[in-house]
């Protein structure tokens, strides 16, 4: 019988060590009312794993032409950790366009707040982030907000 506990045991603690961090939004806060709450609900999941360094996950979350001109590897290569106890919160959403939506966001991180923002285009019904990724420093103010 001991041996039918301990059996339980190991089942259920090697079942508890691949559970994966699923994003329950305590890192990224929405601070609007008037919003997409689809696209409110897409930013929270994709900074959640952004965040949490799941980069598979927010790689998903990458326009599609994106993920197929940069691989998964060359993708985790151009990103950056916030550290530990990072917030996102996200304060405003314009629509300029019906598919297009800017998404300003404030980062809150042990050393500073940094503002900055998102693009997101709405792919067959989905919203997708716009991965910004230029090889040269930013030229205009507007390209440095998208860093």
């Amino acid at each position: 019988m001991r041996y039918i506990y301990l059996l339980f045991l190991i089942i259920f603690i090697s079942g508890c060590s691949s559970i994966a961090l699923q994003p329950h939004y305590s890192d990224v806060n929405i601070t609007i009312k008037n919003i997409n709450h689809r696209l409110a609900k897409r930013f929270s999941e994709y900074w959640f794993y952004r965040l949490h360094k799941q980069y598979a996950n927010s790689y998903r979350y990458e326009l599609p032409y994106q993920q197929y001109i940069i691989s998964l590897q060359e993708y985790k290569s151009q990103l950056d950790g916030y550290g530990k106890g990072a917030k996102v919160i996200l304060y405003d959403i314009e629509m300029p366009y019906k598919h297009m939506a800017i998404v300003k966001k404030k980062i809150i991180t042990n050393k500073t707040i940094l503002f900055s923002k998102d693009k997101w285009i709405k792919v067959d019904g989905e919203w997708y982030h716009k991965f910004f990724q230029n090889v040269l420093p930013p030229t205009t103010k507007e390209e440095e907000e998208f860093q």
